[in-house]
């Protein structure tokens, strides 16, 4: 049985935490702006507290974090 060499195994584990950060990442974002797109949508009024400062992200990031995960 051939022994991987310890860096090919690392290179490899990266690749696969990566992939899930920015998969995870992006569907936060994309969850956030379809709450938000909603809540508009129904007319619901949310004022601006900290959670849509904080978790508002711009259509720019949602088109910057599609062309990361065709990457992948």
């Amino acid at each position: 049985m051939l022994k991987k060499h310890p860096l090919h195994v690392l290179h490899t584990f990266c690749k696969s935490y990566v992939f899930v950060v920015v998969k995870g990442l992006s569907l936060i974002i994309i969850s956030t702006n379809i709450i938000l797109f909603y809540s508009k949508l129904k007319g619901l009024s949310y004022k601006k507290s900290d959670f849509s400062n904080k978790y508002h992200f711009n259509q720019n990031w949602l088109v910057f974090y599609g062309a990361l995960l065709k990457f992948f």
